[in-house]
């Protein structure tokens, strides 16, 4: 993953975290659009990717959850990190991955505008 990225998680408020996760596991679930057969890939190759993706979705999504509940036992970012890049070596899937958090990021800007407009005044 990016530097500037890593270095831009830090520094994620919660809600920024809530929205980056969320639009994670958006951009994963893209990525995973490209590991099809359909997309050119071997049947192996496309369920390895495939099963990689999936496992890191939920990582995400196991982050989210714990960010969002009071069982509060939300991962470290290094331990987030360390997951997701296992995962992403494991599928043969690293720069989709890169470019999935990098979107994320790209993205918190827009969804942060969005939700602001749609809560309740």
């Amino acid at each position: 993953m990016r530097e500037t990225d890593l270095a831009a998680l830090d520094n994620l408020t919660r809600e920024e975290r809530v929205i980056f996760l969320g639009r994670l596991a958006f951009e994963l679930g893209i990525a995973g659009r490209n590991s099809y057969v359909e997309a050119g890939r071997s049947e192996q190759e496309s369920v390895k990717r495939l099963h990689a993706i999936n496992e890191m979705i939920l990582v995400v999504a196991s982050q989210l959850i714990a960010l969002l509940t009071t069982r509060r036992n939300e991962r470290s970012k290094e331990s987030f990190l360390a997951s997701l890049e296992h995962w992403a070596s494991h599928g043969g899937c690293e720069p989709e991955t890169a470019a999935a958090v990098s979107q994320a990021l790209r993205k918190i800007d827009d969804s942060r505008d969005e939700l602001s407009k749609a809560r309740p005044r």
